[in-house]
């Protein structure tokens, strides 16, 4: 009979109580004469044969003399001598010396290895006690291997990460008992690994956590790397790779090896002996770790195996299967999930954590406010700095740079931290090595991380590939370069050494730095022929802009986003702003016209690329170039509306947090600026919930988004105070829901917008509870166009007249009131706990009554009809006519800029969006009319008015003598909510009916200052083609006018453009839908395909008698139908960036400019080859100066530069039929015979077929436009 059998029949003998008590002393320290006891955890719940496993691997062979003294403690002397008659037996229990006491010897050891630890980059000697350094990082379960880095940092910054944040490594995020044996834990570079690992061990050692484990053995990967190729026991690697374990001996070691082993066991919780092996950096791995091998081979422990054999069998498990592996490495790095029980990830650190990192890195409370009050404001480092080595460099810039005497501003971007990174360095170098030799190295180093970031590798070595001898300074060196580079001993190849960058950042940085310091050189700005050729290289292009914009567009395809950094990096020392710093590796200037280029580039990509991966890359780009528009990008990104269903919670949280930690002002935040929908909302509930002003109306909203919305508006943390749900049909019980969150004193909300909701009577009656809560803060409500009617009116009345209530505004027009709800009104506005100020009424049929109520009222302001609600318009109008209608000229501000006109009405709000409208069509097509009938519809302007207004001016003058050149822009402002939630801008084109303006195409040229100047324009969402009902064909003069037009925009704008038929009865246009279809009118087209269009009469400023009221009221009703139409494609019209409009209109004018050099020059290179032709011309004397002596010599140069002109000519003709809508404008074609002519002549057979396929897509409308200006041409030169 073995001890064991022995100890558990004497335990048996025990009862429960006996029992309970025989743990407890095992438990209690010191008792035992010296021995350790056993935690109080390991006993817990655990049988009799369990108790005997603990007691045999803690005391080993003084098992029996524990079990004899801690029976006397009980009482139970009997047993107490029966084990003495066998104490000769328990010699059997064969193990080495007790499991505790090499424990304790381990931890000892470890405790000295990891006491301190360097940060970052630094040196051995910098190394600091690692509890003083090292700060909480947030781990959870469950890697997401399909996130990239830019979202897993993003969600940190974002302040709601996903994921399971775990305290124990080996413990089931369910909660769950589980035997879990491998976890591998997954983070980027610089994310905190290696550091939690050190902090693990440390605390093991140091005895605070994780005592059941018995002994724990650290690998690095790195050095396992050494033994590569080798072969060894066990025990023996273990004594190679960690010395702090060599008092185990080998022997002892393979015992405990062999006994777990030979067990057949592979549950911790039952081993013998609890073992942890952590192998830290498996991406650094050089050994071959066979995972895919089908057979499974025993492993003796006890003889020589390979490295990698002994390695892979204990991560499969074939070696000690009972004990447990925890593996860190790069996400994505390729491990078969079989052997894996469980994935955690370092996520770096939260809000609180990060903030807690600086303030152990500065003492001072002044600075590391400031410290952390700057990266939150900056979008860039705000994100990046949720990574830990992020925040050790920029912790490193920012002291330095609080500590210079020189003190400037502290830097914003990722780019400007790392090139101050550096700048700190370069200073060092000077100090030690002087300015030449300094620079010259860093000239190396930056070369030397291009090649190796081409080569994806941060590893490099004294055997390099090419110009071996240009390293050798810098390596020579090394120990200076520690910021940079260092030696790694480990891999070191025979002689030679082995270097490695310290990190990925670094590389993209310094190759970033090598890109614009040596292949952006002086040359390539001045000669943008010139520049460095590199076969299959991406730098290898033309045009510094080619350089970024080539580098954009391979990093967008790039699927890993392994160059997303160095792109950012790149881009953002494109910056002048990082120039000065690095002025002595940087001679290059910038200029703004290439940042424009790069921006512009940058955003083309971020609209044409469908993955949410890439486009958030983008972003990111864009806040490095410090662009300020990603927030516009994204809300164009969200209007296409194609990706919400493929965005998932992560990418929302990256585009919310991109939102908020822009520069953009985010008062206001209006739905349909991202996307008109319920998906769109509840992705971006954080921004609504950081806005003031909440904008959804129109957005289709379902009880779903209700739901939503009262729970953002209930948090202590919800800043809205204005909320606007008009046109929703979310009818009574959406209007219940909102007014049970009013009544929650963390609302902040105090107008409310309830217009056109489809609300009954039932709607006041929760209403009229909220405005008599004492804890509604409500200053302004709108229920107009709802059917409340009477009933409704006395419930709202009751809470009107509460004195709680706080209600200043409210607007009740078109609501179903009569006459008996004035009643009620009275009883309201005399009550003397009356809050009300304004009180709109308007559109309800109150007849005598009404009008009694607005004279009688002395504090509130009642609006109950007609003419009362715009005398202060009135007030500033003059009366044309007194009507009815009454007729009046509103008093614009009137601004000239050059041949630029602008009228406004009112002062902008920037807190209001604000909508553009050009309206084209040829001289009484109504223009005119339909911007006055805009206006009057923004203001609100209704048939029972009997009023009107113009903001165009009357015209006085003849016709003829009326028509200008000047465009016109009319700005309504002041009206928001009236009818519209927004402002208008109109934009007249007077002169394209005028022939000075064909001739010499001015219009197009006024428009280019409009789109192209600081006080301009700069957008546009929609572009109205104006034309009359009864045109059944277009005229040429009206198909060259809409042709001019078109030839403006870029092919983005085809879907802003509608049709705007006046002189409208109200009928099918069919005449003018035929004659659109013609003409080949490009534009927006209808679900029946047909031309989107709205119809309008012209007749509302018409004087109104008996004869004519019931057809005017008729047409009324026609045109607002129409408005209202319009105004609602506005609302959801995606704003078009004119950006595209000025480069089709430059690249039109650079063609024009072309073809005419072209046309000079080789008139004079024919009159070169007929010197004798040359002198009967008249110019002769004014040209002979510029011939030169040898006339074939200059024949070769001016043939290569109209060679030149050709090319580009051609370039531009074709790029203008990918970009522009209208490609074949009469103002293109006509160059296309030239150009067809001229490259026949040089044989260029592609060219030419190009060019004629281009000419045979030709439509009718466009030789139409061009017959015009040919009879027009032949008039002028008559004339």
């Amino acid at each position: 009979m073995t001890s064991k059998e022995l100890l558990l029949r004497t335990l048996e003998e025990l009862g429960d109580e006996e029992f309970s008590d025989f743990k407890w002393y095992l438990e209690q320290p010191h008792i035992l004469d010296g021995l350790p006891s056993i935690p109080k955890s390991h006993l817990e719940n655990v049988k009799r044969t369990e108790t005997v496993d603990k007691i045999v691997q803690t005391y080993s062979q003084q098992s029996v003399e524990v079990v004899k003294k801690t029976l006397t403690k009980i009482s139970r002397n009997d047993l107490t001598e029966r084990l003495s008659t066998i104490s000769t037996a328990a010699q059997d229990v064969k193990s080495p010396r007790p499991i505790t006491r090499y424990k304790e010897q381990l931890q000892s050891n470890l405790q000295v290895r990891f006491v301190c630890k360097q940060e970052g980059w630094t040196s051995k000697k910098d190394e600091k006690n690692l509890d003083d350094i090292y700060t909480d990082l947030y781990i959870t379960a469950g890697g997401e291997t399909h996130t990239t880095s830019h979202f897993r940092q993003i969600e940190m910054a974002s302040g709601r990460p996903a994921g399971t944040e775990i305290s124990n490594i080996f413990t089931h995020p369910s909660g769950i008992k589980k035997n879990i044996r491998t976890v591998l834990t997954a983070g980027e570079a610089g994310s905190g690994k290696t550091f939690l690992v050190h902090k693990f061990v440390l605390d093991w050692a140091e005895k605070r956590t994780n005592q059941d484990l018995d002994l724990v053995f650290p690998f690095i990967f790195s050095e396992l790397n050494l033994q590569k190729d080798k072969e060894y026991s066990f025990a023996k690697l273990i004594h190679m790779c960690i010395p702090e374990s060599v008092h185990i001996k080998e022997e002892e070691l393979n015992s405990i090896f062999t006994t777990l082993q030979t067990s057949g066991n592979s549950d911790f919780e039952k081993s013998e002996y609890k073992l942890l092996f952590v192998l830290d950096g498996l991406n650094e791995s050089c050994l071959q770790l066979n995972f895919t091998a089908t057979e499974k081979l025993p492993v003796d422990v006890t003889k020589s195996t390979p490295v990698d054999v002994l390695l892979t069998n204990l991560i499969t498990g074939c070696l000690l299967p009972s004990a447990r592996i925890w593996m860190t490495t790069w996400p994505g790095e390729a491990i078969s999930a079989d052997f894996i029980d469980m994935v955690t990830e370092v996520r770096g650190f939260t809000e609180l954590q990060r903030e807690e990192y600086f303030r152990k890195r500065f003492r001072d409370e002044e600075k590391v406010s400031r410290i952390i009050s700057h990266i939150k404001s900056s979008p860039s480092l705000h994100f990046m700095c949720h990574i830990p080595v992020y925040c050790w460099i920029t912790a490193t810039v920012l002291q330095e740079v609080l500590e210079s005497k020189e003190r400037g501003d502290l830097p914003e971007t990722l780019t400007e931290v790392y090139t101050e990174f550096l700048n700190i360095q370069i200073r060092n170098l000077k100090q030690k090595y002087g300015p030449e030799k300094s620079l010259e190295c860093i000239k190396m180093i930056a070369k030397l991380a291009f090649n190796q970031l081409e080569k994806s590798s941060l590893i490099f070595s004294e055997e390099l590939t090419e110009d071996e001898s240009t390293f050798t300074e810098p390596l020579k060196h090394s120990n200076a370069f520690l910021w940079f580079f260092k030696e790694d001993h480990q891999l070191k190849k025979g002689r030679k050494k082995v270097f490695s960058f310290v990190h990925q950042s670094v590389v993209e940085f310094l190759a970033a730095l090598f890109v614009v310091s040596d292949i952006i050189t002086e040359d390539n700005l001045a000669q943008s022929q010139n520049c460095l050729k590199r076969p299959g290289n991406v730098f290898s292009q033309t045009y510094i802009p080619e350089i970024y914009s080539n580098t954009v567009d391979k990093t967008v395809k790039s699927l890993d986003g392994h160059l997303d950094l160095f792109l950012r990096f790149l881009l953002g020392l494109s910056q002048q702003t990082n120039k000065p710093l690095l002025q002595d590796l940087l001679p290059t200037r910038s200029s703004s016209q290439t940042i424009r280029l790069i921006v512009e580039h940058v955003k083309k990509k971020v609209r044409e690329n469908p993955s949410p991966e890439r486009r958030i890359s983008l972003f990111l780009c864009l806040n490095e170039l410090k662009d300020g528009s990603p927030v516009e990008e994204i809300q164009q990104f969200l209007r296409s509306g194609t990706v919400l269903d493929d965005l998932s919670p992560a990418q929302w949280s990256a585009l919310v947090f991109m939102i908020l930690s822009s520069q953009k002002d985010l008062t206001v935040f209006d739905l349909k600026e991202y996307s008109g929908s319920e998906k769109a909302l509840l992705g971006l509930l954080p921004v609504v919930e950081a806005s003031n002003k909440a904008l959804f109306s129109c957005c289709n909203l379902s009880e779903r988004s209700y739901e939503a919305l009262c729970s953002l508006l209930s948090s202590q943390f919800c800043s809205v105070s204005e909320l606007d749900l008009s046109n929703n049909r979310q009818q009574d019980s959406g209007v219940k829901l909102i007014s049970a969150v009013l009544n929650n004193p963390h609302c902040k909300l105090q107008t409310l917008r309830l217009n056109g909701c489809n609300l009954s009577e039932r709607s006041c009656e929760p209403l009229c509870s909220l405005l008599s809560s004492k804890s509604c803060n409500l200053r302004e409500l709108d229920l107009s166009n709802n059917k409340l009617q009477d009933s409704g009116m006395k419930l709202l009345s009751a809470g009107l007249k509460s004195p709680h209530c706080k209600l200043e505004t409210l607007r009740l027009s078109n609501c179903n009131l009569s006459e008996r709800s004035c009643n009620d009104l009275f009883s309201v506005l005399r009550s003397q706990s009356c809050s009300l100020k304004e009180l709109d009424l308007s559109n309800n049929k109150l007849r005598l009554s009404g009008k009694n109520l607005h004279e009688s009222s002395t504090k509130t302001i009642v609006w109950t009809s007609n003419i009362s609600k715009y005398k202060d318009i009135i007030s500033n109008s003059d009366l044309i006519r007194s009507g009815p209608p009454a007729v009046y000229q509103l008093r614009t501000k009137k601004q000239k800029f050059g041949t630029l006109t602008r009228m406004t009405v009112g002062e902008k709000n920037p807190d209001k969006p604000n909508k553009t409208i050009l309206l084209v069509g040829e001289t009484e097509a109504g223009k005119s009319t339909m911007i006055n009938a805009l206006c009057n519809y923004s203001m609100g302007v209704k048939w029972e008015d009997e009023t009107w207004f113009y903001i165009v001016e009357e015209e006085k003058k003849s016709q003829a003598e009326s028509q200008t050149l000047d465009v016109i822009v009319y700005e309504i402002f002041g009206f928001e909510d009236k009818t519209l939630p927004y402002s208008l801008t109109i934009i007249d084109t007077p002169g394209y009916g005028d022939i000075r303006g064909i001739k010499h195409d001015i219009i197009s040229q006024r428009l280019l200052d409009l789109f192209g100047s600081e006080n301009g324009v700069h957008e546009v969402h929609a572009v109205g083609l104006v034309m009359k009902m009864s045109e059944y064909r277009l005229s040429d003069r009206l198909i060259n006018v809409f042709d001019s037009v078109m030839s403006l925009f870029g092919k983005n704008m085809e879907k802003n453009v509608v049709a705007l038929i006046t002189h409208s009865d109200g009928r099918h246009p069919k005449n003018a839908f035929q004659a659109l279809e013609a003409a080949n009118i490009k534009c927006a087209k209808n679900e029946k395909n047909q031309p989107v269009h709205f119809l309008f009469d012209n007749c509302q400023h018409e004087e109104r008698t008996e004869e004519n009221e019931i057809g005017l009221e008729f047409v009324w009703t026609v045109t607002e139908r129409g408005m209202r139409e319009f105004t609602a494609f506005l609302e959801k019209a995606t704003a078009q960036k004119l950006m595209i409009t000025v480069e089709v209109l430059n690249k039109r004018i650079r063609l024009t400019t072309c073809i005419q050099n072209l046309k000079d020059r080789f008139g004079l290179t024919e009159l070169k080859q007929f010197p004798e032709g040359l002198k009967k011309k008249k110019n002769y004397r004014k040209r002979k100066d510029n011939l030169l002596e040898n006339p074939e010599k200059e024949i070769i140069q001016q043939t290569a530069e109209e060679s030149q002109l050709l090319n580009e000519s051609y370039k531009l003709a074709v790029k203008l039929d990918e970009q522009a809508l209208k490609a074949d404008s009469a103002s293109t074609i006509v160059h296309w015979d030239f150009l067809i002519e001229k490259m026949k002549e040089r044989g260029d057979t592609e060219k030419v077929q190009k060019l004629e396929e281009m000419r045979s897509r030709v439509d009718e409308g466009s030789r139409a436009a061009l017959r015009f200006k040919q009879q027009l041409g032949k008039y002028l030169k008559m004339d």
